[in-house]
């Protein structure tokens, strides 16, 4: 495929995968990074942001996550993001899934 017809999408993943291999070369040197970056002629801060963006990836929850609470409750709470929605009982699915997508 011609390199200009690549999309973004593709450069960053291919990018991730070569940084995945460089930090884990890194963490298996067992150095600090400024001569971990050294050694390899790598710019610093280039190095510290994937390794945050990497690391950051590793620790984010994805997909539902299954609650339980030693307090019975007539309802849970919900968290999307920064926001919470508190369902009871009897809830209406359709309003719920409305809801959810409205703040995704």
């Amino acid at each position: 495929m011609d390199e200009a017809k690549t999309s973004w999408a593709d450069r960053r993943a291919t990018a991730r995968a070569s940084w995945e291999r460089v930090v884990g070369e890194y963490e298996a040197s067992g150095g600090t990074a400024a001569a971990f970056c050294r050694q390899r002629g790598l710019r610093v801060w280039q190095f510290r942001y994937w390794l945050k963006a990497l690391r950051q990836s590793e620790a984010a929850p994805t997909g539902f996550v299954e609650l339980s609470s030693g307090v019975r409750d007539s309802g849970v709470w919900v968290a999307c993001g920064r926001w919470r929605v508190q369902v009871s009982d009897g809830f209406d699915t359709g309003v719920l899934r409305r809801v959810v997508e409205a703040l995704a």
